[in-house]
């Protein structure tokens, strides 16, 4: 009767927890593939909770976690949650894509490479290369790379793409539309590559934008594109691209104004981009708001040095390192410190037998 209880418990306990601590939002992989996330590293961790704290029963559920993370690492024993939340990006994107066709932006033939096939080419009605090899016998049938991994263990090479006559190949895995408000994005455009690359970006339509490398080249890809225009890794691009995310954030601002996180975001978007004016007064209504959060003190003071009010930037950079200090963040501590010497250096003491004002 006992191990019966303790095998229930397992049984319809464990699963309700994964369903209830998983993520609200879509990490592919999870938990395993994740693991240094904050989401992966607390999900059913038996320190949380009190019955599989209890002795043998944390034993058991340190196992099962130990395996869930072996598992999803090879993409193996994914939760439905995380499928369910892949479907909904993937059919809008799908979506997305096929309206660019009936508008006329993308040719109805264009040919796309990405990792996932299925509801991209279901809604959309275009050819789609599955770089992973589940429609395509040549990559179906390529030797396996590194560790083996379910569904995941071949990939279709760039050049083998270019010979098929793909035109567009996905820069992310899954995905060939951001949002510029989308800090993954972000990070691609200036970490992907290096200037004068394959990488590129292209505006479909307000708000939403492609980001491709181009197999065919780019003369070439921009004849069968007419609607739409490429634009490599250039500063002018980015200013592009910021100032489509700026109006996205700029209409969340008017129907909410108390939307702090959209307050952050544009004002992370003003600062990047070299609008220090703009991006004060967003930093100071941060600080307003959030004034425990030592970050929002320290972008506010470099936003105050770039325009010119250094004593007042660095009265921000001090009021920074108190709070970080305060909230034990030794790590920005330092960093604040640092750069609050490099601006402020403290005064050498007097030299011995110097007199002193009274």
């Amino acid at each position: 009767l006992a191990w019966l209880a303790v095998s229930v418990v397992f049984i319809v306990d464990l699963p309700w927890r994964s369903h209830v601590e998983f993520p609200k939002h879509y990490m592919a992989g999870f938990p395993g593939v994740v693991l240094g996330e904050p989401e992966a590293a607390g999900f059913l961790d038996p320190a949380r909770d009190p019955l599989y704290r209890m002795p043998g029963l944390r034993q058991v559920a340190g196992w099962h976690r130990a395996l869930i993370d072996s598992l999803s690492q090879s993409f193996a024993g994914i939760r439905q949650e995380e499928h369910k939340m892949f479907l909904v990006d993937q059919e809008a994107e799908g979506r997305r894509l096929g309206e660019a066709v009936r508008r006329g932006t993308l040719p109805p033939d264009a040919y796309i490479a990405v990792d996932c096939v299925g509801a991209i080419p279901y809604y959309s009605g275009l050819r789609v290369l599955d770089r992973l090899g589940l429609n395509d016998a040549h990559v179906a049938h390529s030797e396996f790379h590194g560790k083996r991994v379910m569904a995941h263990g071949k990939r279709a090479t760039l050049d083998y793409a270019r010979g098929a006559g793909v035109e567009l190949w996905a820069a992310h895995f899954a995905k060939l539309l951001w949002q510029p408000t989308d800090e993954r994005f972000i990070r691609m455009f200036w970490r992907g590559a290096p200037e004068g690359d394959s990488f590129f970006v292209a505006r479909l339509e307000p708000g939403w934008w492609m980001a491709v490398e181009l197999p065919q080249g780019s003369a070439a890809t921009a004849a069968r594109f007419p609607a739409l225009t490429f634009q490599g890794r250039s500063q002018a691009t980015m200013r592009a691209v910021v100032a489509d995310a700026r109006l996205l954030f700029e209409a969340r601002l008017d129907k909410d104004p108390r939307d702090l996180e959209a307050v952050e975001s544009l004002a992370y978007i003003l600062r990047n981009s070299g609008d220090y004016p703009h991006a004060t007064a967003l930093f100071r209504r941060l600080t307003e708001k959030r004034p425990e959060e030592p970050e929002n003190w320290a972008q506010l003071a470099v936003c105050l040095i770039q325009t010119g009010e250094v004593p007042a930037g660095i009265d921000a950079l001090r009021a920074a390192l108190a709070r970080a200090r305060a909230l034990g963040r030794a790590v920005d501590a330092a960093r604040y410190e640092k750069s609050l010497n490099m601006l402020a250096p403290p005064a050498a003491p007097p030299a011995p037998g110097t007199p002193t004002a009274p």
